[in-house]
């Protein structure tokens, strides 16, 4: 079981009604009945809180919904309601996880901008 699912099914547990639809998104509606969106993303090298321009976008666009972005880190669990979190200007993020460095936009999240932050 991967830490996306186990997380999904922590959430189904209290009340939520979620399926992950993908690999790290899943779609369902909230204890309230209100439709829900969420992107769940596992970073086990970096400290640092971030969402891509692309995961943001997809959250961004989902009108009506519920917007949630969760994010692991190996010390923290952070649970964003993006439909609350005050977005910055993109910066540039550079991978060097292979010969050939990727460059790809995205934001930094503040630890203090969570919702609910976990203690691993």
């Amino acid at each position: 079981m991967t830490l996306e699912e186990a997380v999904i099914q922590v959430m189904n547990l209290d009340g939520w009604k979620l399926k992950l639809n993908e690999q790290h998104t899943a779609r369902g509606k909230t204890p309230k009945g209100k439709s829900c969106h969420i992107i769940l993303r596992v970073n086990r090298d970096n400290e640092d809180i971030i969402i891509s321009k692309s995961d943001y976008k997809k959250l961004k666009y989902s009108r009506g919904e519920v917007t949630l972005y969760f994010y692991a880190t190996p010390k923290f669990n952070y649970l964003f309601w993006m439909n609350q979190v005050i977005m910055g200007e993109p910066v540039e993020l550079r991978t060097d996880s292979n010969l050939f460095s990727e460059t790809k936009w995205g934001y930094y999240l503040e630890p203090s901008q969570a919702a609910i932050t976990n203690k691993n």
